[in-house]
């Protein structure tokens, strides 16, 4: 949320106030960096941590140990139950696992007390890289884990346990636990503390467990601090908890003392050593130089006039000078904001645009626009024209309506995911967005207007129910999406593959697709042993088409190693027909007058 100049954290903006220094040692502001300087309206990263925190007789969950060995204590979401329901912590955007804790007595082998949410053991965390510096263990501290540390295949989008503290033979260790928080977002969670005590839990002492108790508190108010930074005396960022991370875009140019409070209900307990930054009048704008052709990549036909067009911007107003170079050769010097250059090629190969950009008060800006030229080959089959008739004439000024039916054969080589089964019941296939994790960061795949989800898929071997598959974003699987009917509506690609479109508006509303990580995609109920091929998703409609997975983005990652509820899915490549639709440019006279990449089209 923005403010004017004031950007807000995970917490709420304030904006006046004045706050009382009582420097102490564990409040910390980490950025920005004093003496530092910064232009007017440019955004100044701020960052601040705190150790050591002076909660006073909070209701805390006691755990402890006494033997040796791998142990464990499992602690709910909830009074009644270790392992319902589940809830996706990850709601609102959260990025961190904040604890606060203490040691009660002796000493902690930090690095073999692990975290590990789920009870997924792979790659678990340990809590000693993540320990404040400088903090007194002894006393409440406050700590954060980022969720990007953890293994991707934790479900914190359906979480009904964590195992903390995790003894990986850490001999004896006693410690108290006021409060678990996922934050970072604009919906924290508390899986326990102020608001939310006496969670369920196996503190029996059992073999490979520990021993964990409620110990009850007067404390009726937050457990955590409000963390506030100003500027010369004003609050200009507030967050309840960590992390503390956000932006300030001062306006006016001069020197700021910074320093950050923390306090509980409005009452300080500690502030920071201060800092100063020098903020500057802001100086000269360099031009924007953008392409307009924004269909990559770039190739065109031989023989066949055609344009790449670039807008120049100036956010002085100053006139702007721009040369544009063809293959390192003089083309045109020209102060245009809106620079079309026409070119035409009869001998194939690869060719680079250059736009230099000055307006003579700074480094000139380039552009590079690198295009290919490829042959121009007579292919039978491949369709026509529809409208207007061959050798039919109108009269000027009329306009002319032009329409086309394409029906390409294209062989090119792609990628798919082949997904089988290697079990009976509910299985499921969890695909991110990304290389590295099933869970951060959060992506919005619906942009300016998309509302559609297009999946390419196959059937391999035809006996797919497809009334039991589901797709469900985020594992959420209220009112869930039958791929049944879209299947039936889908459109043959050739070689059994079929584009499917799903409106976004039948899923779930608690579903947000302005933040999401990863799709559940087949979500088998019982389907049979079906093959199937997902070689493309995307969103799309009236925005910025949204590639899931697909033609350049293949490596993302899934949890398909076919291990209990999980499906087995592979990445293979095969050379056919490609599904996706060509590029088709339509040219009169020689010079290219429209393109599309639509089989059938029509345009005046």
């Amino acid at each position: 949320m923005k403010i004017g100049n004031w950007i807000a954290l995970t917490g709420t903006v304030l904006i006046g106030g004045f706050m009382q220094n009582l420097h102490g040692q564990s409040l910390r502001l980490i950025k920005p960096v004093d003496k530092s300087v910064y232009l007017a309206e440019t955004a100044i990263p701020v960052e601040a941590t705190i150790g050591n925190i002076p909660l006073q007789n909070p209701t805390y969950l006691h755990v402890w140990n006494t033997l040796s060995g791998w142990r464990k204590l499992k602690v709910g979401n909830n009074p009644a139950n270790l392992y319902s329901p589940k809830v996706n912590v990850l709601a609102g955007g959260n990025t961190h696992l904040e604890i606060v804790m203490k040691q009660v007595s002796g000493s902690t082998n930090w690095s073999k007390i692990q975290i590990r949410p789920g009870g997924i053991g792979t790659a678990p965390v340990n809590l000693a890289p993540y320990l404040p510096v400088g903090a007194n263990l002894n006393s409440w501290f406050i700590m954060t884990i980022p969720l990007q540390d953890f293994n991707p295949t934790v479900p914190f989008a359906a979480l009904a346990n964590i195992e903390f503290p995790y003894s990986a033979d850490a001999g004896a260790w006693d410690l108290a636990i006021a409060s678990i928080r996922f934050t970072g977002g604009t919906a924290p969670y508390e899986w326990f503390g102020a608001s939310k005590t006496k969670n369920i839990h196996d503190g029996k002492g059992g073999a490979g467990m520990v021993f964990a108790a409620w110990t009850a508190g007067s404390n009726t108010g937050p457990y955590v601090p409000d963390i506030r930074v100003a500027a010369n005396g004003q609050v200009i960022l507030s967050s309840f908890g960590l992390p503390f991370k956000g932006e300030w875009i001062p306006a006016l140019p001069g020197d700021y003392t910074m320093d950050a409070s923390a306090g509980f209900t409005g009452s300080d307990f500690e502030s920071s050593a201060p800092l100063v930054v020098t903020v500057t009048s802001p100086g000269n704008h360099l031009p924007v130089v953008l392409s307009m052709n924004t269909i990559k990549p770039l190739i065109y036909p031989s023989g066949i006039k055609f344009p790449l067009i670039f807008s120049v911007t100036d956010e002085d107003s100053e006139p702007v000078v721009t040369t544009v170079r063809l293959d390192g050769n003089l083309l045109m010097t020209t102060e245009d904001t809106h620079i079309i250059v026409g070119l035409i090629f009869q001998i194939t190969g690869n060719h680079i645009l250059s736009l230099s950009s000055s307006d003579g008060t700074g480094e000139p800006v380039l552009l590079n626009e690198s295009f290919q030229i490829q042959a121009s080959i007579d292919n039978e089959g491949l369709g026509g024209f529809t409208s207007p008739v061959d050798g039919s004439g109108i009269i000027i000024p009329d306009s002319l309506e032009i329409s086309a039916s394409i029906h390409p054969s294209v062989q090119e080589n792609y990628q798919y995911l082949y997904i089988t089964v290697p079990g009976t019941g509910y299985r499921k296939l969890k695909l991110g967005a990304n290389v590295r994790s099933l869970y951060t960061p959060m992506t919005d795949v619906i942009g300016s207007g998309n509302d559609t989800l297009v999946i390419e898929m196959k059937d391999f071997n035809g006996i797919a129910d497809w009334t039991k598959i589901l797709v469900c974003p985020q594992e959420i699987t209220v009112n869930p999406v039958r791929l049944a009917t879209y299947w039936q509506a889908g459109r043959l690609l050739g070689d059994g593959w079929r584009r499917v479109a799903v409106p976004l508006n039948v899923f779930s509303p608690v579903i947000n697709f302005r933040s999401i990580s990863y799709l559940c995609l087949p979500y088998s109920q019982s389907a049979g042993n079906f093959i199937i091929g997902i070689r493309e998703i995307s969103f799309v409609g009236s925005g910025n088409p949204f590639l899931w997975f697909g033609p350049g983005k293949t490596d993302n990652i899934h949890d398909g190693k076919g291990g209990p509820g999980q499906l087995l899915a592979v990445l293979r490549e095969k050379s056919g027909t490609s599904g996706s639709n060509p590029r088709i440019l339509v040219s009169c006279n020689d010079s290219i007058i429209a393109s599309e990449n639509m089989l059938d089209f029509s345009f005046k």
